[in-house]
This record gives structure tokens, sequence and C-alpha cells, in this order.
């Protein structure tokens, strides 16, 4: 099996989720607007699209039209869309393995998605066949090396299970400019984001409460980050909690 979660974790994730006002400067979006274009008949497409955060910000900054597929959490993801003023979009719930489409994008992107599988090869083949010619592959990915580990192993109270549930062999900059290399794509991006972020997934309400100080923490740091424009400024592969990706498709 390659997958490293399950559907009912996400089912779970997702369960009980409140749609939310996204702002234009959502995160990551800082940064994908100094290299993607802005055109309202370009087609966007996000896999792991649950619960339609990023969608939303596509939308807000670029004008794309609006694809996304996921295994789960679609109607969350119509609410969270709906909830932002987004009418028009075509959403897939299905295995993207299985997805079967003839159509090309001028966008695919994932977020926090494929770190979720022991062999992401071929997902990431997928995504670059969907990318049309001249259009763009997006990826972010985590980075949960160096000290982002420490506070992980030291702070998540899970037994470990976060890094069960994540490849951390990928969550490197070497192996998405080897990638980028094998594919044939140009780099158009790659690097890491943000100075240091720490955020926790467990519903255990103890583990909650004993990581409130390094949250709270975390939260006033990108705060600061944030207002300052410094979160692609102070990124490094020691403290940062994100690596993205943008490459262009040129055949």
């Amino acid at each position: 099996m390659n997958e490293l979660t399950t559907k009912k974790y996400w089912e779970e994730t997702w369960k009980g989720f409140k749609p939310r006002k996204i702002e234009k400067n959502y995160i990551f979006f800082d940064l994908l607007k100094k290299y993607l274009p802005t055109n309202s008949t370009m087609k966007c497409l996000e896999i792991g699209c649950a619960p339609g955060r990023f969608l939303v910000a596509f939308h807000k900054n670029f004008e794309y039209e609006l694809n996304g597929i996921d295994m789960c959490g679609i109607e969350v993801t119509k609410k969270n869309l709906e909830f932002n003023g987004i009418k028009n979009y075509n959403l897939y719930e299905t295995d993207f393995l299985k997805w079967q489409t003839k159509k090309k994008f001028d966008v695919v992107s994932s977020f926090g998605y494929i770190e979720h599988f022991k062999d992401p090869t071929s997902h990431l083949k997928k995504m670059i066949e969907l990318v049309a010619k001249g259009g763009y592959l997006v990826v972010e990915i985590p980075s949960f090396r160096y000290i982002n580990s420490v506070t992980r192993s030291l702070f998540s109270h899970d037994n470990g299970n976060w890094k069960k549930i994540h490849n951390l062999r990928i969550m490197d900059t070497e192996f998405w400019k080897n990638r980028c290399e094998e594919f044939g794509l140009k780099t158009v991006y790659l690097g890491h984001y943000k100075f240091f972020s720490y955020w926790h997934e467990s519903k255990n309400k103890l583990a909650r409460g004993l990581n409130i100080p390094l949250v709270g923490t975390s939260l006033v740091l990108n705060k600061i980050t944030d207002a300052l424009n410094l979160n692609i400024v102070l990124a490094n592969k020691y403290s940062s909690p994100f690596i993205v990706l943008i490459a262009k498709k040129n055949s």
C-alpha cells in the first residue's frame, strides 16, 4: 500500500469543518503572485482540494476557472467555496490515480498532498501529464526536518504518528530539483517558505492544551513576518515549515 493515510483519516479530519472567509493574501499567495499569470481564461486544478481554501485564494488572486479533486471532503469544499461567494466550479470526488479526463490545465497544484505517499512518483507523473503546454505545476509540502522535527517530536503528543503519515524523504529541495530535471520541467521557483511555524493536528484536548504556548508563539511570529513581508526573505531549510515548487512545462 502506497498511501500513508486512509480515507477514514481524512473523513475524520473534515468532520465538523466550518466554512471561513479566505482573504486574498492567504498563505503562499504572496509568493505565487510573483510567478503565476492572472487570466480569467486559465484553468486551475487542485489535487487534494478539501476543504477548498486554496481554490478560493486562486479565484480571488488570479480569476482562474476552478477545478478540484479529492477522495472525500467534497461537500465541505462546496460549502467553503459558496461561503466565499464562488458559484462556478468543478469538483470530483474520486481517487486521483483512477480519475480519467481529457482536460489539460494551465495550473496544476497540490498543497500538503503528495507527502502522504511512500512513493509519490505515480502521482507526480499524472500531475505533470495534466499540465497544459506552457502551464505551471505548483507543489507545496511541509518541511518536518531539522528544528521542525525536534518540535514535533517533543510537543506533538501523538506517539510519533506525524512521522508515520508523512514521507520525510521528499521534504528536501534537492529531491524536487532532481524531479524537475527528470521530467523536463523548468524550475521557476524552488525554496522554503516562512521563517517558523508550528501547528497541532491532534484532537486530544490535553495534547492541544499543552501546545498552546508554542502555537501561540508561532502565531505571533507569523503575524510579524507576514506584516513585514519576510516570509521569503527569512526562509531557510533549518526552521522553515514549508517547501514550495513552481515549475513550468514547456512541451
